[in-house]
């Protein structure tokens, strides 16, 4: 037995250990001295918690209901806090209302208890339609792109330059990619753009590999390439070097070639150091494939 585990079976004096139906590390429920309150110690994990506090408050000869109140999470890509708050009144200093906003690179979670949850909820759902990808914390943006391409019956293939593979990389962690991901081509060097994917040399001299014009070449070639039902493009630059003249450091374009042989593309700016650059580019980029099967893309 490892001494970690050792550790879970010491007790502070009369406490009363209670079995975890969950897991190993038990609960423990202290009796309140005269005048002292009862003290219930849970294990952090919540489907561990939950089942535990119960039979813990039984322990100590406690009855009563508990009441479990459940966050709601609302999930967003290509929208940063400061742009949130600015565009939902009341989500700064709600009354009454709890709100949390975890950002990463590319994406938000807003979670959202009690008060004016709902009325919040809404609010952020009608400030941003097209990034709302979930409410619920377990589902991520590739879940999300991947039960809507099952839905669809469609395959994916993607076609990355800046990203370096990243966004085939973040498909690939999820099991079972293989039923509608066909795979990625990395096409870092202009003539690689152009021996495997086909994009145009005049197109690259006259416009640059940093254009919305290559990525739609790039998501035409791979999507030529692999027979795919859906493809996306990724192009830009991730920096800290590479600036051109009206292409500053985090100027990415992206281009999705869906259904119906419908292409769209668009350009965008992100900041940061090169690894918030193309974490959120890879997180744009799979918000756009997220929207193509429904022909919303590029609204």
């Amino acid at each position: 037995m490892s001494s970690m585990a050792l550790r879970q079976s010491v007790l502070p004096l009369g406490a009363i250990p209670v079995g975890n139906p969950c897991g190993t590390a038990p609960g423990i429920a202290i009796p309140g001295e005269p005048g002292r309150c009862p003290i219930v110690l849970l294990p952090g994990f919540p489907t561990e918690a939950g089942p535990l506090l119960p039979l813990c408050l039984g322990a100590l000869g406690l009855h009563g209901r508990v009441v479990r109140e459940e966050r709601r999470t609302i999930r967003l890509w290509g929208v940063g806090e400061s742009q949130l708050v600015e565009a939902v009144p009341g989500l700064q200093r709600p009354a009454g209302t709890s709100v949390s906003i975890v950002p990463s690179h590319g994406r938000l979670d807003v979670a959202l208890d009690g008060g004016d949850a709902a009325v919040l909820e809404a609010r952020i759902r009608e400030a941003f339609p097209r990034h709302v990808y979930s409410d619920s914390q377990e589902r991520s943006l590739e879940d999300a792109l991947a039960d809507l391409l099952g839905a669809r019956d469609l395959t994916l293939a993607v076609a990355e330059s800046c990203t370096g593979g990243l966004v085939a990389k973040l498909l690939t962690d999820r099991p079972g990619a293989s039923a509608w991901f066909l795979g990625g081509v990395t096409v870092y060097a202009d003539a690689l753009k152009t021996s495997l994917l086909g994009v145009p040399r005049e197109l690259l001299e006259e416009h640059g590999a940093v254009s919305t014009a290559c990525a739609e070449a790039m998501a035409a070639g791979v999507w030529r390439l692999t027979g795919a039902g859906l493809s996306g493009a990724v192009t830009g630059i991730a920096g800290p070097g590479g600036a051109v003249p009206g292409k500053p450091v985090g100027t990415v374009c992206f281009a999705v070639r869906g259904p119906g042989d419908r292409s769209v593309s668009e350009e965008r700016r992100f900041r940061g150091t090169r690894e918030a650059v193309r974490s959120a580019a890879s997180a744009w980029l799979l918000g756009m494939l997220l929207e193509a099967p429904s022909g919303e893309a590029g609204r």
